[in-house]
């Protein structure tokens, strides 16, 4: 779940014709209605009182909504994650996706967040990403600067007050250190600097989340270190926890190294923001997929793009689902679609043709002489033709329809897989 920075003008509002989204979008905004905030208005101007120079409830509240609206389309596609974490801001769409909190208790903890942070005469403060590993950063920051996301092994985010926050981000500039501004509508979060709020955001929270439920398996904290996961407070999606939240370091470096590095990661924002930091802390192996894209054209398109690549790799969302539903027997007149379905003749493809003759291809083994070696690949005292001698029998084949050498024939083995153990018989043995 993304945190602060995937926000984007318009966000959200292409997927609006998605029925899911939008009902969810439509209930979020009436929740949000009783305290002045028009959230369409929002997406498409980014503010919620544009006479406010330091605006940071409508990034709240339109992050959270579009997460939530995103969760309850997979939700209804059957998409089930069998973990889920996020980055600062991000955890109250964890809570909501664990079954902890309900849309409504999740979209006013983001409200609230953010009435805290405006209405308590913060310092100006600035936040910035810095391209060095956590301990590194924490020992170089001066005062009044402080290492609050350790991100991944060569990412930290900074925050502090603004001044001397904008020096050492040049400082560092110019020992050829990657450093860049975050916008955070001049706020320092994660520090010392937000703790100010603390009364008012603990009040808000304690009335959202009346009865606190526990945090499942699943869901892998980021603002509590693992050796602190037995602690009652760690346990609890509480209003105690969400403050906490907002207080501590970002531990999402560690959080992230306990995903299988062979899994399949949806990030749920308005863009796919923390992917570069995932691919190089989770490797290679995962397959990482957005469901929104800032400057995307069509978001529509962008979204069903990545619903049909997760199909492609075994996830089953039920796309059907995002249709009305057809009910039979249809009325008479019902027009039929066979007569507006085309073969697609556009790209032309290569098609070996092969003589019959050149269909049949035998290979003899003779294992009483040079292929005896064969009988000693034994499993359970039994003998069993090996794995290597399916792919051999197929490569010969392949190389004799192209009347060759197989050792002349190179070739890439792909999804290998022998669906049943060949036994040679009584006849075979020495």
């Amino acid at each position: 779940m993304t945190g602060m920075g995937c926000q984007w003008l318009g966000m959200g509002l292409q997927l609006m014709q998605i029925s899911e989204f939008a009902k969810s979008m439509l209930r979020s905004a009436e929740v949000l209605k009783p305290y002045k905030i028009d959230l369409l208005k929002v997406l498409k101007e980014g503010k919620t009182e544009p006479q406010k120079e330091r605006n940071i409830t409508a990034s709240f509240v339109g992050i959270c909504a579009i997460q939530i609206a995103l969760i309850d389309v997979l939700r209804s596609l059957n998409v089930k994650a069998d973990g889920i974490v996020g980055h600062s801001t991000g955890e109250l769409a964890c809570a909501y996706a664990d079954g902890c909190c309900t849309a409504e208790q999740t979209i006013l903890a983001a409200y609230f967040r953010g009435y805290s942070v405006e209405n308590a005469n913060l310092p100006q403060g600035r936040m910035a990403a810095v391209g060095l590993p956590w301990e590194e950063v924490k020992k170089m920051c001066p005062k009044d600067i402080y290492a609050v996301c350790d991100n991944a092994d060569d990412s930290v985010t900074i925050s502090g007050l603004k001044e001397p926050l904008e020096k050492f981000v040049e400082s560092l500039k110019q020992k050829n250190i990657f450093a860049r501004m975050v916008d955070t509508h001049g706020y320092s979060f994660h520090c010392e600097h937000i703790l100010p709020i603390v009364p008012t955001l603990r009040k808000a929270m304690n009335e959202i989340i009346i009865d606190p439920k526990p945090r499942s398996e699943r869901w892998i904290s980021s603002s509590y270190p693992k050796s602190e996961w037995d602690k009652q407070e760690s346990k609890m999606a509480s209003a105690e926890y969400f403050v906490h939240n907002l207080m501590s370091s970002v531990l999402f470096n560690d959080a992230v190294k306990m995903i299988p590095s062979d899994a399949i990661i949806i990030e749920i924002g308005p863009h796919f923001l923390l992917q570069s930091l995932l691919k190089r802390t989770v490797g290679p192996k995962a397959l990482y997929f957005g469901l929104m894209k800032r400057n995307e054209e069509n978001n529509i398109k962008f979204l069903m793009e990545s619903l049909g690549t997760l199909y492609v790799e075994g996830v089953n969302p039920k796309i059907e689902r995002l249709y009305p539903p057809v009910k039979f027997p249809v009325p008479r007149g019902t027009p039929m679609i066979s007569d507006l379905i085309r073969w697609n003749h556009s790209e032309s493809y290569f098609v070996p043709k092969y003589s019959s003759k050149s269909r049949v291809f035998s290979l003899e083994f003779h294992f009483f002489s040079n292929d005896s070696y064969i009988l000693d690949h034994k499993i359970d005292r039994k003998v069993l033709f090996p794995a290597t001698g399916f792919i051999y029998l197929a490569w010969e084949a392949l190389a004799s329809k192209k009347e060759k050498q197989f050792e002349q024939v190179p070739i890439v083995i792909e999804r290998f897989k022998v669906h049943k153990p060949v036994i040679m018989g009584q006849q075979c043995k020495h």
